[in-house]
């Protein structure tokens, strides 16, 4: 009894100390007819809506038959799933108002080039009706090189072809799944590193620049820049400065222009927005990995 009390409260500290101590709870979801003959009546669907318990915010819909994953099932799980793996829980948060909940695990710090990488593993689940929980990297990027002293970026990816395991799955089936979803993460985790080390010694070229900038912000640098309105011009004048800075201060390397991209998108989030939820979630998630799959090809490319 002592030790689940402990437990117990272990599992709440966690809960409160990332900000996930609430629950949610399923509504069912009705319609008002508009027909003539019969409006104003009740008519049943067989959906449900997704909100929270704590203030009443409506995050998705599902099935009636859908059961919610509530927060505390998923650090229980995380939580013992990481014991096996030799990791422990250091962050966790929500995005879109708790649309999307996540968990982090701390990894050893690496070092590419003058750049520390302070490195997580996070387990991402979600209260909108998707059944299945995620797995990725969190990468934030410290660089000591700028005229303003320490600079950080963030990159987050997520490992899509990973096995997921189901909400609806037994406890001790979730932590099984989630054991062999760490161990899965931690080696593509480990390519991650080998893959930006990669950057760091491979010569950025004028092409590579220019096609990614393309790609990522839909801006051509070899533009008529008579033919641009002052805000096109700004901003291409923006991620130009910011690009060009990243890949000089780093060697000219594809490294530089890398940690250059994750910047001028970075600089591109509203203020009205959360950092979090547009760079793991948002946009701003959808163009890094456009830069990291351009940039995989053309190192794959390159090392041929």
């Amino acid at each position: 009894m002592k030790n689940q009390i402990t437990q117990s409260s272990l599992f709440k500290d966690i809960l409160t100390a990332t900000g996930l101590d609430w629950e949610v709870r399923k509504e069912d979801l009705v319609a008002i007819s508009t027909n003539l003959e019969s409006e104003g009546q009740i008519l049943e669907t067989p959906n449900a809506g997704i909100y929270r318990c704590d203030n009443d915010k409506y995050l998705g819909t599902a099935s009636k038959k859908y059961v919610p994953y509530q927060n505390n099932e998923l650090v229980q799980t995380i939580y013992e799933a990481s014991k096996e793996v030799g990791l422990h829980i250091s962050q966790g948060g929500e995005l879109y108002g708790g649309k999307r909940v996540y968990i982090k695990l701390d990894l050893p710090e690496q070092i590419i080039g003058d750049a520390v990488i302070k490195r997580q593993i996070t387990t991402m689940s979600s209260h909108t009706g998707l059944s299945s929980v995620g797995f990725g990297s969190s990468n934030q990027i410290y660089t000591h090189n700028t005229k303003n002293g320490t600079k950080k970026v963030q990159f987050f990816r997520l490992y899509n072809s990973l096995d997921k395991f189901r909400h609806c799955a037994a406890a001790s089936g979730r932590i099984k799944n989630a054991v062999s979803s760490l161990f899965q993460s931690l080696k593509e985790d480990e390519q991650l590193m080998n893959s930006f080390k990669s950057m760091a010694k491979t010569k950025c070229t004028d092409e590579l620049l220019e096609m990614i900038v393309k790609n990522c912000f839909e801006v051509d640098i070899n533009a008529n820049q008579s033919k641009l309105t002052t805000r096109q011009l700004n901003r291409l004048n923006q991620i130009a400065q910011t690009v060009n800075y990243n890949v000089k201060s780093n060697g000219n390397s594809v490294w530089g222009l890398f940690t250059g991209i994750l910047e001028a998108n970075q600089n591109n989030c509203s203020s009205s927005k959360s950092q979090e939820d547009f760079l793991m979630a948002g946009t701003g998630y959808n163009v890094n990995m456009k830069a990291f799959n351009t940039i995989s090809a053309f190192l794959q490319k390159t090392n041929q």
